[in-house]
């Protein structure tokens, strides 16, 4: 922490800085009181045996040749790292000192010049190395006091950037490069082939970081391709490794797309960009979704919630959005995309999408996310719901990007006796019967009734009705249906009349809404004949030499690469398709087109 003030047009001379500071007992970290001039400082530190007093603190005289100086007081943390603490200062005074001699800027000028000399032989970054160096060259052998006066400022400005230099190569030495290099040497996380990709990528780390042309600048973003590595890159890896496939098709995109991959990074004499690494997660995501969505259609089932990504919206901040979904909102009376505390069916501690404003109709949420290769059929997207209104909130879907496809269902509260669950009569002394928002809900009241109020309940069913604080939150289960024809569907939950009011929905008039626990099945197949989710969505060849083309005129594509329909049929180049969305790739280019 520093205060200081910058003075100009000062006469030449020696100069000295009086103040008087008072520190809290126990809390001296470097406390000072300063002056620096053509890049030099003094400084008077407080006494160690500082006793939370009022101490007067008085600089060494400084010369200032150049009319500039700045004076202030400062401090640091402890060695410990402790940054608790306070200083008080005032009654700053600036007192003239006499002239300065000619041997006050030798002075001067040797110290300085043997600091940077001393600087420059430490120094890791060749490129920053040659700077200080070329500097020192340059004003090393000033004879005249003038020269002298300009190499002190010149070596002052070189020597600021050397010490950022410096300063970034101890943190280099000391942080992700070496927590890598560590676990190689140390057999402890990396193994195998991971730790011959590895210790390639820390090899080109070290090219990198001994480059001739290297400086410090470039540090931040070599680091954080380690972290990319490290945190996005090798979980993917990890993942895409363990997972079992049944699909012989799927299972050899996968296979390959993973030797490519280690193979490049095992082998490369240069650092990845964070670009490759993200298309290289992208690669087995997608890859994995495949993988997922072929063995599924291949067994059979009817359930294909598992192809939502985080369904039960897990979030580990309400402020953050929660995987795999899209979320934003308008409007809103805070600051979260998602809520806790009021969850009955699920974790009791976990998160829903959740959008709350204390005026009725001033929110606009929506919640959504695409679903690719799916199976084509008929489908029920269901979800755990409540809301504050019976006008504008809705379960959606669209199919295949589709938007004349969009289905809307409109949510209503629920109408319900809560005297038969617990709650009180009306004031007649008769079963009350009212619409519940942030209450009971059919899920609590299904429940209550089949367990004759819980006496019957097993452990499962008591966890739901007993769950934060035992009245339901108003929560119930809502669905609709929606027929996808070309193997994509997206799935949302809104109250955004903007959208909404398109297809013919209406404003939200509430004041809050809720979602969990989205599920998806399949009712009725629709024609999947010749499908695999697998195939020609991802090339292994690569081909970066060619940039991809292609021109859409009259019902037809022309391009420089393949053309296929969403199911991975082969389409000839040229040839008059239908309205619909077609896959066009060129080695790893990959582009989705829209015939209308």
């Amino acid at each position: 922490m520093e205060v200081y003030q910058d003075i100009d047009s000062l006469p030449e001379g020696k100069y000295q800085v009086e103040c008087d500071g008072f520190t809290e007992l126990g809390k001296v970290y470097k406390q000072r009181a300063f002056a620096t001039s053509g890049g030099v400082t003094v400084s008077d530190f407080a006494t160690e045996a500082m006793s939370g007093a009022w101490e007067t603190f008085k600089t060494d005289p400084i010369v200032v040749f150049n009319g500039k100086l700045r004076l202030g007081f400062s401090t640091e943390s402890s060695i410990e790292g402790g940054t608790a603490g306070w200083y008080i200062v005032t009654g700053f005074k600036l007192k003239y000192c006499g002239e300065f001699t000619d041997d006050d800027i030798k002075e001067l000028f040797r110290i300085k010049l043997d600091d940077c000399k001393a600087l420059c032989d430490t120094m890791m970054f060749k490129g920053d190395r040659a700077v200080l160096g070329d500097t020192i060259s340059k004003y090393q052998n000033s004879t005249d006091i003038d020269a002298m006066k300009q190499a002190i400022e010149a070596l002052s400005d070189a020597q600021i950037e050397a010490e950022k230099s410096a300063s970034k190569q101890v943190e280099v030495k000391n942080g992700i490069w070496s927590e890598l290099t560590d676990s190689i040497s140390q057999s402890t996380v990396f193994t195998g082939d991971y730790a011959e990709m590895i210790s390639n990528i820390c090899d080109c780390m070290n090219g990198a970081v001994n480059a001739d042309d290297a400086v410090y600048t470039q540090m931040d973003s070599l680091q954080n391709i380690l972290y990319r590595v490290r945190d996005n890159y090798l979980p993917v890896l990890y993942q895409a490794r363990n997972t079992f496939v049944d699909d012989v098709t799927a299972k050899n995109i996968l296979e390959d797309n993973i030797d490519r991959q280690m193979s490049h990074l095992t082998e490369t004499d240069e650092l990845p960009s964070t670009d490759t690494l993200d298309k290289y997660v992208g690669e087995l995501q997608i890859a994995m979704k495949q993988c997922k969505a072929a063995d599924l259609y291949k067994s059979g089932t009817r359930d294909f919630t598992s192809l939502i990504v985080n369904p039960g919206i897990d979030n580990s901040s309400n402020t953050s959005i929660p995987e795999g979904w899209n979320v934003y909102r308008i409007g809103a009376g805070n600051s979260n995309y998602t809520s806790s505390g009021q969850q009955v069916d699920g974790n009791p501690n976990g998160c829903y999408l959740d959008g709350w404003h204390p005026t009725n109709g001033n929110l606009l949420y929506n919640g959504y996310q695409t679903i690719e290769y799916l199976p084509n059929g008929k489908y029920e997207m269901k979800a755990m719901v409540r809301t504050t209104s019976n006008h504008g909130v809705y379960l959606y879907a669209i199919a295949d990007n589709d938007s004349s496809t969009t289905t809307l269902k409109q949510l209503t509260m629920e109408t319900m006796n809560i005297t038969d669950l617990g709650g009180p009569k009306s004031s007649t002394g008769e079963d009350s019967i009212a619409t519940v928002h942030n209450q009971y809900g059919s899920i609590f009241a299904e429940l209550y009734k089949r367990t004759d109020g819980g006496a019957n309940a097993t452990d499962a069913q008591a966890d739901t009705l007993n769950a934060n604080g035992g009245i339901g939150h108003g929560w119930f289960y809502d669905k609709l249906e929606i027929e996808v024809k070309n193997h994509v569907l997206t799935i949302g939950f809104t109250c955004d009349s903007t959208f909404t009011m398109k297809y013919g929905g209406v404003p939200f008039e509430g004041y809050s809404i809720s979602a969990d626990n989205f599920t998806l099945r399949l009712l009725e197949e629709g024609d999947n004949s010749d499908w695999n989710p697998a195939s020609g969505i991802i090339d292994v060849e690569d081909s970066e030499s060619e940039a991809l083309k292609y021109e859409i005129y009259d019902g037809t594509i022309v391009s420089n690469g393949n053309i296929y329909s969403i199911n991975g049929t082969l389409i000839p180049n040229g040839a008059r398709v239908t309205a619909g969305i077609y896959i066009i790739r060129l080695g790893e280019q990959t582009v989705k087109v829209l015939v209308k």
